[in-house]
């Protein structure tokens, strides 16, 4: 399989994969092609892998942490899609009715409970929780320990930080962020930013900002 990216989280896709017995070719990264980095080799640019027919026609997953890196990268290798991997590590718990989109990681200790859905190139990181009929979107983060409980709704590109809690039934509107350690009791706004205990806002948000920092 060919990995998009070349950073920290592609490190933890390199351990999933490993276990799930698929040999990483190497990167696609902004990296000078011929790096080596965790024991791989840079292959070129996303410009490189777009005009390689023997780059095209390998198993992909886009193995960047930035949300918005995430859906960049898929706008761009759409055409190509069907190529996109799922990886659920083998340390983690996924109910046989849950349903897991392409392209989406579930981490070492992640749980995805019965009923659950979540969409496409999708990150739900270590120890993170998904209960039962949770619907989470396209190109969401759930970050390290977040637990999201049940009925849930996370639309497209939200962000949920390290050890936020989402309460049963709430919404989290499309592109926003609950910061790290938040707990939310009511419905969250698009294009927001919320923090504390209980969440409440604190600015706006754009799409394309970042959230690592």
């Amino acid at each position: 399989m060919l990995i998009f990216g070349a950073g920290g989280h592609a490190r933890k896709v390199i351990n999933v994969a490993g276990r799930l017995n698929l040999t990483v070719y190497g990167y696609v990264s902004t990296e000078p092609p011929g790096t080596v980095i965790h024991g791989h080799t840079v292959l070129g640019y996303l410009a490189h892998y777009l005009e390689s027919t023997d780059l095209l026609a390998m198993r992909t997953h886009i193995a960047i942490g930035e949300t918005s890196v995430r859906q960049r990268i898929y706008a761009t290798i759409e055409s190509h899609a069907d190529k996109l991997l799922s990886l659920i590590s083998t340390a983690s718990t996924v109910a046989t009715d849950a349903v897991i989109g392409k392209g989406t990681f579930v981490g070492d200790c992640a749980v995805v409970q019965s009923g659950a859905r979540v969409g496409i190139c999708t990150l739900i990181d270590t120890a993170a929780v998904v209960e039962h009929d949770a619907n989470i979107g396209d190109f969401v983060t759930v970050s390290p320990g977040a637990i999201v409980c049940g009925g849930v709704t996370v639309r497209n590109g939200a962000i949920l930080g390290a050890g936020a809690t989402v309460i049963q039934n709430v919404s989290i509107g499309e592109n926003s962020l609950v910061g790290a350690g938040s707990v939310v009791l009511h419905d969250v706004e698009p294009n927001i930013i919320v923090v504390g205990n209980p969440a409440r806002l604190l600015r706006g948000r754009q799409a394309s900002e970042r959230y690592l920092r």
